[in-house]
């Protein structure tokens, strides 16, 4: 516990990986490319303003999670686990409609499963950006969503591991 500002600390640590990220994203399409990959032109400014979403949505189911590991005070198991099933249900490994209407529900919770249809139809299929507005708006306030509550639930845990430190 710190006197650091919560949300400047998560906000340092999503810049410190973006580097990675983008060397990642560089990495694949470039063997992309060479497997014969073909991705759409896009306009740079639907490809930047796409690509200012989809950090958004990132930061905010991050710190989302992290007050789930803050919450359960076990980072390892706890993290892995949530991130086989995250990747299992938002379309990370397969497309999410191949999952059962209960399991389908359950992925439209999450930001990350329409941000990653709406990157692919733009980037893969050409399709328009203004296609997906009402998916971007919904991803936007859900994103918000995630951000507040887990800043709330954050604040609310350490709250209590501070008086449980005192007492």
């Amino acid at each position: 516990m710190s006197q650091v500002s919560r949300f400047g600390y998560y906000l340092c640590c999503l810049l410190e990986q973006l580097d990675k990220i983008f060397i990642e994203i560089g990495v694949v399409v470039g063997i992309g490319f060479l497997l014969g990959a073909r991705f759409q032109m896009v306009n740079p400014i639907v490809l930047l303003g796409t690509l200012a979403i989809a950090i958004f949505v990132f930061f905010s189911m991050s710190l989302f999670i992290s007050s789930i590991l803050v919450f359960t005070r076990e980072s390892y198991l706890t993290l892995n686990t949530l991130f086989v099933l995250i990747d299992f249900l938002c379309g990370t490994m397969f497309p999410v409609e191949f999952l059962n209407k209960y399991l389908r529900f359950i992925a439209n919770m999450f930001p990350l499963t329409h941000i990653l249809r709406i990157v692919r139809g733009i980037l893969i299929n050409g399709d328009n950006v203004f296609m997906y507005s009402d998916s971007i708006l919904f991803v936007i306030v859900e994103s918000a969503v995630f951000c507040v509550g887990g800043l709330l639930f954050l604040r609310k845990i350490e709250s209590s591991i501070v008086e449980k430190v005192l007492l």
